[in-house]
């Protein structure tokens, strides 16, 4: 909406100008043609007394034309000149952002193919270490899934589930929520004899990659969601899920120590399309407040819709 506004708020300016521009030019030469028709009518028609005045206008008649319709010439030129400039700036602009387009897309599809590469060895690692019982991603997420759902006797799964069934949570009970479901993953993440973590440190770094290019662009509202769309769509449910609690533990953290990967996913809605199956409880969907998943109803929907227009 906003790349929108400012391109018809462009044209609007543009078309202004050169209705200015053209004005004066018609001016000058109403003017011009003004001047010349009253002096011819006048030269037959004056008195004596209006002669001398006619004939200083007729000896002066350049210098008239000079110092009114090349004022208005003047004008109107280096209005057509200025859009000029502009649209030779524009074209530049645009060859420009065509380019940095060009060099982004060839790294970001690149990145993509390399996706597809890192998910078929982890596969591979897996079959491995595992004897084939549990064959990918998918099968990863329905063992961390009934795994814990047979923990929830334990102290952490009761807070968890007792924090975020309430309408309200206050910020010392989310993050107590969201501090003890990351520790679960990570104890999850720590039993296994192989290691998907950097599966999910590549798939944070494509995400940062396309906001770090186009935030703060013009039409960054429409280019960022669409190319992690791109992203999201060579995920299936599962994996997406896992994401889901990968993000809130320590596995994504940046360099910084910041929950900078769990942020950008959940301010660009990345995890929306996710089924509610998909979650170890259907509340957990509140540790993402920004994100309006499918799955909601309308009341979790407005509530949603209230905290991002807060942001």
């Amino acid at each position: 909406m906003k790349t929108r506004r400012k391109k018809d708020k462009g044209k609007e300016s543009k078309g202004f100008i050169y209705k200015i521009a053209w004005a004066f030019a018609i001016i000058a030469i109403f003017l011009s043609i003004g001047y010349a028709v009253l002096v011819v009518i006048n030269i037959s028609s004056a008195a004596s007394a209006e002669q001398a005045l006619l004939s200083q206008m007729k000896n002066a008649i350049g210098d008239l034309i000079a110092g009114t319709v090349g004022v208005c010439l003047s004008f109107s030129t280096t209005l057509f000149l200025f859009i000029t400039f502009r649209e030779q700036r524009k074209q530049f602009d645009e060859t420009r952002k065509d380019s940095r387009r060009e060099q982004f897309e060839t790294t970001f599809f690149n990145m993509l193919a390399m996706l597809y590469e890192v998910r078929r060895n982890i596969n591979t690692e897996i079959s491995n270490v595992t004897g084939g019982k549990e064959k990918g991603l998918r099968d990863v997420f329905i063992a961390f899934y009934n795994y814990y759902n047979k923990q929830t006797s334990t102290p952490q799964c009761k807070e968890i589930e007792r924090y975020l069934s309430q309408e309200r949570l206050n910020t010392v009970e989310f993050e107590k929520a969201e501090q003890y479901m990351g520790k679960i993953y990570e104890d999850y993440m720590a039993d296994k004899a192989y290691d998907v973590g950097y599966y999910f440190r590549f798939v944070f770094n494509l995400i940062n990659f396309v906001i770090d290019n186009w935030e703060g662009q013009v039409d960054s509202d429409t280019e960022i969601p669409r190319y992690l769309s791109m992203i999201q769509a060579q995920m299936s449910n599962d994996e997406l899920g896992l994401i889901f609690y990968d993000a809130v533990s320590s596995h994504g953290l940046d360099k910084n120590y910041e929950q900078r990967f769990k942020e950008n996913i959940d301010r660009y809605g990345f995890l929306e399309n996710i089924s509610d199956r998909t979650l170890m409880n259907r509340s957990h969907h509140q540790i993402y407040p920004g994100t309006i998943f499918k799955f909601l109803n309308r009341d979790e929907r407005k509530l949603k819709q209230k905290f991002k227009q807060r942001e």
